[in-house]
């Protein structure tokens, strides 16, 4: 489920993409010099998900992960973005 902060969120990064078919990708993790896992989110060329990438439907969107574990984790969540940053939990607060 995405909150109306995701949603519009995700709507607006696909107004500003040059990307001719994009597609949601959620991730888990920490990159470059980041200390904390965080979540993720950003768009990929529906033609570039390589068959190592696991393929979600939502009432509200379409996505992709990198990880089967990461359905687990998003199964029956709640997406948001606070302060520009996606949060996921199991409840609407």
């Amino acid at each position: 489920m995405l909150t109306p902060r995701a949603e519009d969120y995700i709507d607006k990064l696909k107004q500003d993409t040059a990307l001719n078919d994009p597609i949601v990708q959620i991730g888990w993790g920490r990159w470059d010099h980041e200390t904390e896992d965080h979540w993720q989110l950003g768009l990929n060329e529906r033609s570039n998900v390589s068959g190592a990438a696991w393929h979600g439907i939502a009432p509200e969107f379409e996505f992709f992960v990198l990880h089967p574990a990461l359905f687990d984790r998003l199964e029956g969540c709640i997406l948001d973005i606070t302060e520009g940053t996606p949060k996921v939990s199991d409840d609407a607060t």
